[in-house]
């Protein structure tokens, strides 16, 4: 069976129907948490539209665009699990990978603080898009190798 898609764009997709969706969103008593989770899917769905529509390469704006929609993300998201702490709401359930995400936008500070100054004004694509370095796996292809291995012949 041919895959046409990419799983990884999967949580890009789930946080764009989120946005929609929170946008439209009547939240009688609980309007400060519900703009916190929006904020929070918003800014995430902001730093994954803008590695996804770019190339192998990042320009200094596109990398900008993403370092703050990136810290964005963090402090709404903290915010939102103060939130749902302080008055005891069931939590946000999409959870990051946090450790992880933090990484990777601490590499994109890390690339666009070694560029020159030539490069930066002219905006020159030159900041390895972050999406390059992961690895992705069809899970249904990980899966039959695993029951594949644990069945004796």
């Amino acid at each position: 069976m041919c895959r046409s898609w990419f799983k990884g764009a999967d949580t890009h997709a789930v946080l764009k129907f989120l946005e929609q969706k929170l946008a439209g969103l009547a939240a009688h008593g609980w309007e400060d948490y519900k703009s916190s989770i929006y904020n929070a899917v918003s800014t995430a769905n902001r730093f994954l539209s803008t590695l996804y529509r770019a190339g192998l390469w990042l320009k200094p704006s596109e990398t900008s665009v993403a370092i703050a929609a990136g810290m964005n993300f963090c402090c709404h998201y903290r915010e939102c699990s103060e939130y749902a702490f302080r008055h005891e709401k069931t939590r946000f359930k999409l959870p990051p990978k946090f450790h992880a995400f933090v990484h990777i936008v601490h590499s994109l500070v890390e690339q666009i603080g070694k560029l020159p100054p030539a490069i930066l004004r002219n905006n020159d694509p030159s900041v390895l898009n972050v999406l390059a370095q992961s690895c992705q796996q069809d899970e249904d292809f990980v899966g039959h190798l695993a029951s594949l291995s644990r069945t004796s012949v």
